[in-house]
């Protein structure tokens, strides 16, 4: 199912006492699992109906700037969610979901490492236990090419900043 809402449409009761946080990033990890418990049904249909467009002053535009452990409080709120709830089969992925979610806010945060606040090097140190933890998920998963395989071996490692600066990216 995935947590993105950008990717589904909902009945309109399933927004009743439901609210996106305001002015948060990944607004929709607190949500997803009340909006799927109270939906009737999922479809998916594998068309592709939906075009991004990226503009810097987005919300998500310069994430590692703002609140750097947004994913870090989501997944652990998704994590009581689905305990309390009867759709841990639903998530059955959560691992790997997990995995995911804190390799790409790891990769950002790594990316701008000189620029980061004491708060942001402590979420960035929790996302690399995080990935560490679910490495298997992420490695063994058929859907992750070799590229970002090998990345976050590079960010688990904390070898990604030195590749980096070799190749002068950073």
């Amino acid at each position: 199912v995935g947590t993105a809402v950008w990717c589904k449409l909902f009945a309109r009761d399933v927004f009743v006492n439901l609210r996106f946080p305001v002015g948060e990033t990944n607004e929709e990890f607190p949500l997803i699992i009340p909006m799927i418990k109270k939906a009737q049904g999922i479809v998916h249909t594998g068309k592709l109906l939906y075009y991004y467009r990226q503009r810097e002053e987005s919300i998500t535009g310069n994430t590692w700037k703002k609140d750097t452990g947004i994913v870090l409080k989501n997944l652990r709120l998704m994590q009581k969610q689905l305990i309390e709830s009867d759709l841990k089969n639903l998530l059955s992925d959560y691992d790997f979901f997990v995995a995911k979610e804190a390799y790409s806010s790891a990769i950002s945060l790594q990316i701008h490492y000189e620029h980061l606040t004491k708060e942001a090097n402590a979420n960035l140190r929790e996302y690399v236990i995080l990935m560490r933890k679910q490495i298997w998920y992420y490695l063994c998963n058929r859907d992750v090419g070799l590229k970002d395989k090998i990345l976050y071996l590079l960010v688990v490692s904390n070898s990604l900043r030195a590749v980096y600066k070799l190749c002068g990216k950073l």
